[in-house]
């Protein structure tokens, strides 16, 4: 049986702090990611909505203006500062 290792991948990410609303948008654009007090909605890859909570991680999808949260402690196990 052969082992593998995953590739390293660069990812950007914005922790969602409850008032950073504008930064996120700043930084991904307005296009799927929907305020809703204190939560963020975000349209992942097949066009479906998603709640983003406080503390979570914003990070990118893979098309095009999609989305996904990453809760902190999987985000802090799995990524690092670069």
């Amino acid at each position: 049986m052969a082992k593998f290792v995953s590739k390293p991948v660069e990812i950007d990410a914005i922790q969602f702090t409850g008032d950073n609303y504008d930064e996120i948008v700043a930084a991904f654009g307005e296009e799927g990611i929907l305020e809703v007090k204190p939560k963020l909605t975000l349209k992942t890859d097949d066009n479906t909505f998603i709640t983003c909570e406080i503390g979570s991680w914003v990070v990118p999808g893979n098309k095009s203006k999609t989305f996904y949260p990453i809760n902190d402690a999987d985000f802090q196990a799995k990524y690092k500062d670069k």
